[in-house]
């Protein structure tokens, strides 16, 4: 059942958008991904507008590849430092 959640995360995205750029085929400047997550949909571009900040990056990574013996397996394994220095990008200091 694992990897059907994995699969949907990865399919489910692209479905959407697919069908968000079929209704905006019309308009002269095509949809990217970012127009349509922070300007259609109003999410947050960075994490510390929703209240992150730096000191919560370490518990977090921890988090994300905890099931794995700290290693997050996807078309790369990333450890906790990598997913910590992605968070980190995600992030900047405001």
């Amino acid at each position: 059942m694992h990897w059907v959640m994995r699969l949907l995360a990865l399919v489910l995205p692209a479905l959407i958008l697919k069908r968000a750029l079929t209704r905006e085929k019309a308009s002269k400047r095509p949809l990217t991904l970012s127009d349509w997550m922070f300007n259609k949909l109003g999410l947050e571009s960075h994490m510390s507008k929703l209240g992150v900040d730096e000191a919560m990056l370490p518990e977090m990574a921890l988090k994300a590849a905890e099931r794995n013996g700290d290693v997050l397996h996807g078309i790369t394994d990333l450890t906790t430092k990598d997913i910590k220095n992605i968070y980190r990008m995600c992030n900047p200091m405001q």
